[in-house]
């Protein structure tokens, strides 16, 4: 029969804080370039929401594809 930890023995750790605006576009940005940065998925970062970093990722290539046909248009115009 194994013993059981003590209390001091187990190891607790914090509840992540959950990530910001900010954190998140930084996030959907390096994805759009292909550029993953460790601090991001390291134990200590900030915990992601799917649902926001889904509707960021939606509303950031939409930007990105709104840009690609202004450009295409003031070139050719």
């Amino acid at each position: 029969m194994t013993p059981s930890p003590s209390d001091s023995e187990l190891e607790v750790r914090p509840e992540p804080k959950k990530a910001t605006l900010l954190q998140l576009a930084r996030i959907v940005a390096s994805g759009f370039v292909m550029i993953g940065r460790g601090r991001d998925y390291e134990p200590g970062a900030p915990a992601i929401d799917p649902v926001r970093l889904i509707i960021l990722a939606f509303a950031g290539t939409a930007l990105l594809i709104g840009a690609l046909v202004l450009l295409v248009t003031f070139i050719t115009a």
